[in-house]
């Protein structure tokens, strides 16, 4: 009975471990788009491009991206940077249509959520070897 109570606790705590970042319960909203960098506010891509990956060009305390089209969502913390799996999975969900991020920030204990952007997504996909994204390394 001890062994399991132990296994049982352990369970639980891997589980919460495993928990991935979630969006701010309490929050101001705020009338701007982020100020994020590079700038993907209302681009087209196409659907097979590599994750948009994106941070604010100014100075928080921490970051959360929400990228939602339809019923799926990538929620990232940090540098939004989505994992390949689930952006295909995104951008297939979106394609012909667009997918909606929402940027929160957190400066001291106040989360800040921006005004939602969109990122359309072309039903057409482009060649996987002629095109790239070049971006400088330092800004």
């Amino acid at each position: 009975m001890r062994i399991r109570n132990i296994l049982y606790i352990g369970l639980c705590l891997a589980m919460m471990g495993c928990s991935g970042p979630s969006v701010p319960e309490v929050f101001t909203e705020s009338k701007d788009l982020p100020k994020i960098y590079p700038d993907y506010t209302n681009v087209t891509i196409p659907t097979n491009i590599a994750p948009l990956t994106f941070e604010l060009d100014e100075a928080v305390d921490e970051m959360i991206a929400r990228y939602a089209a339809g019923d799926k969502e990538i929620v990232c913390e940090g540098k939004a940077q989505p994992q390949m799996d689930d952006w295909r999975m995104l951008t297939e969900k979106a394609k012909g249509g667009a997918m909606t991020v929402d940027v929160y920030a957190r400066r001291a204990d106040q989360w800040t959520h921006y005004k939602p952007f969109n990122i359309f997504v072309s039903p057409d996909s482009i060649d996987s070897y002629l095109s790239y994204r070049l971006l400088p390394l330092f800004r």
